[in-house]
């Protein structure tokens, strides 16, 4: 498959001494473009006696250079063509459940809950997609809707739409900005220790051994990840296991990052067999993942944008006992007072 990756060893002979690293590279490789070789020695998958090294780096003899790459990569295979969207012919009660779970609308954006189970874009295994029913949220405007932002299709809750070009180019720079704030509320196993605090962890996509991806932490070549979180309530050891209701609030946007954090401090979310394996699926609870982004605030919008939890989740929480809303010190007003105190 294209798509693997392979590593390429080079041991370093007394003519390449003395020679730059990237220029090395580009005269064995004339079919990889500079930026190509760059974004490899950004990301760490060229590495010299295994650290990994920048494109002026000097070679020495005997030097032992990896190259990681895709089969793509290595064959100067032609890019996938760009995303086709898809357009479906959207029935009348598939139009009215959209139009159900619209949370606020205005001239220039619309808020939806994202069903769990839905997937935003299409793909190779997606046979229905929101991407290609935005049509039926037009509500009367000169143009369908567009996405500016992702929801795993796993995940629930606040999905934010823009209804015309400008809106859209505009929050796509907030969301590059990480201007707009975003909630999510999880059930996860067991308790953390600390109440609220940070998850510093850097991510990064790798291929295991049974040719599956996944995001996993990567202290050396992984993209800087952060995650406040607040541990809203806690059930201590019902069921021989304890749980609790956190609330998290990513500062970047990395893949499964949400996920993938709260796995690494042993705290993974329910449902979550990717990252969370057979202990996070256990009865009385639906066997899906209990993540939902639960709130939505805009860099230059007052209201803040809740979205009610999804149906397995309110099972869940009527279960342990816990309010269906939080009626404590969330983890927007904590930053502001954070941001405020830093400002002081």
């Amino acid at each position: 498959m294209s798509g693997n990756w392979v590593t390429l060893s080079h041991v370093m002979e007394r003519v390449d001494t003395g020679q730059r690293l990237d220029r090395w590279i580009k005269a064995q490789y004339p079919q990889w473009t500079q930026a190509m070789v760059q974004k490899m020695l950004r990301q760490g998958d060229v590495r010299i006696n295994g650290k990994k090294s920048k494109s002026d780096a000097r070679l020495e003899e005997h030097d032992v250079l990896t190259i990681r790459a895709t089969h793509a990569v290595i064959n100067n295979e032609p890019p996938k063509p760009a995303y086709e969207k898809q357009v479906f012919q959207v029935t009348e009660e598939e139009a009215a459940d959209l139009r159900a779970r619209i949370l606020f609308k205005d001239e220039e954006i619309l808020a939806i809950n994202k069903p769990a189970g839905l997937a935003v874009q299409g793909g190779s295994k997606q046979s229905l997609h929101l991407d290609g029913m935005l049509e039926a949220l037009r509500l009367n405007a000169e143009e369908a809707p567009r996405l500016v932002h992702r929801l795993d299709q796993d995940t629930s809750g606040v999905l934010l739409l823009a209804r015309t070009r400008a809106a859209a180019q505009e929050l796509m720079e907030q969301f590059k900005g990480k201007t707009v704030r975003k909630v999510y509320w999880a059930l996860v196993l067991g308790c953390p220790e600390r109440s609220i605090g940070h998850i510093e962890l850097p991510l990064a996509k790798r291929a295991g051994k049974d040719q599956i991806e996944r995001v996993q932490v990567d202290e050396e070549q992984g993209q800087f990840a952060l995650t406040h979180y607040r541990v809203v309530a806690r059930l201590e050891e019902r069921y021989g296991q304890s749980l609790s209701w956190v609330e998290m609030m990513p500062v970047t946007g990395r893949t499964h990052q949400l996920r993938v954090h709260m796995a690494a401090i042993g705290h993974p979310i329910i449902g979550d067999v990717k990252y969370g394996g057979k202990p996070v699926v256990m009865r009385p609870y639906a066997p899906q993942l209990h993540l939902h982004a639960r709130a939505l605030k805009l860099e230059d919008k007052a209201k803040v944008i809740q979205a009610p939890l999804p149906e397995h989740m309110q099972r869940a929480w009527e279960h342990l006992g816990w309010p269906l809303d939080d009626q404590g010190v969330g983890l927007l007003e904590l930053v502001d007072m954070w941001e405020e105190g830093e400002q002081a």
